[in-house]
């Protein structure tokens, strides 16, 4: 449960992201680094990015299926952690590649359940990974066993803008909270 703070990505972290195979490079991405804001201030067709997301699997332009669940619940990028962003794609290989079939959202919700992260004050979610996902008990063993390689701690400092494909756009920055919802 986390609140903005200073960007911590520089230039040549990006460009070894693009070297891995984590990014495309900025001719094609649009990438750039914040200018030393203290939260995001993105352009009109930009929204904010963690590096973290794309260790974990994100793509550039992003899946179709995590953009419907974003519009869906009414988040956006940012109010999804790593761990959520790892199942997701996750859930995304395991459809497409080992089930021949494309990702349905009631599959999705059989095995994962998400939920509003409140910080001290109950009324108040965290702005930066306000939202999580978790497997749920009754899918262990009927879904891939798989956990992170390394921590989380400080992944909400190490964020970018990228530009927000117009041909399939993630849902527009607009700092605001994630809403919690009955269902």
């Amino acid at each position: 449960m986390l609140d903005w703070r200073s960007s911590t990505v520089r230039t040549s972290v990006l460009e070894a992201f693009v070297m891995k195979g984590f990014l495309p490079p900025q001719e094609v991405a649009h990438w750039r680094v914040p200018g030393g804001e203290e939260f995001p201030q993105p352009r009109p067709d930009e929204v904010v990015s963690f590096l973290t997301f794309h260790e974990r699997g994100l793509g550039y332009p992003v899946h179709w299926f995590l953009r419907g669940l974003l519009n869906e619940w009414g988040l956006e990028l940012q109010h999804v952690n790593p761990m959520g962003v790892l199942h997701i794609v996750g859930f995304i290989t395991v459809c497409e590649a080992f089930l021949s079939m494309e990702p349905h959202v009631d599959f999705f919700r059989r095995l994962f359940s998400g939920r509003a992260l409140s910080e001290e004050d109950p009324s108040r979610i965290a702005p930066v990974g306000g939202f999580t996902l978790q497997k749920k008990p009754s899918a262990s063993g009927a879904y891939p066993m798989y956990s992170p390689y390394d921590s989380n701690r400080g992944w909400h400092g190490e964020w970018f803008y990228i530009r927000n494909p117009v041909e399939a756009p993630f849902p527009p920055f607009i700092r605001r909270m994630p809403e919690r919802r009955e269902s």
